[in-house]
């Protein structure tokens, strides 16, 4: 079975936002502090342009019917569990 990333994009294929070629994105390096921050503890990614020089953050967060189908299932999945916990807890405390 294949399993899609519904999740994660990669922005190296996208277009540049500023020239609007395609394959000219690169993951650049955080400045400072602030960057790094940012870089690490979010789904926004620091890129630059090979052509223009462009540089600015993208998101590799990939929003899609897929996802929110996933993620529902995962919801679901915790509500249950933590109402069988609940339940059993309660008939052992008794």
């Amino acid at each position: 079975m294949k399993t899609k990333n519904v999740f994660k994009k990669n922005p190296l294929f996208q277009r540049c936002p500023s020239c609007l070629k395609n394959g000219t994105l690169h993951q650049s390096h955080p400045r400072d502090w602030m960057e790094t921050i940012i870089n690490n503890l979010t789904f926004y990614k620091i890129y630059r342009c090979r052509q223009c020089g462009w540089r600015n953050y993208i998101s590799t967060f990939n929003f899609t019917a897929l996802s929110l189908r996933v993620f529902l299932y995962y919801l679901c999945i915790v509500a249950l569990i933590s109402y069988v916990i609940l339940f059993v807890l309660s008939k052992i405390v008794r």
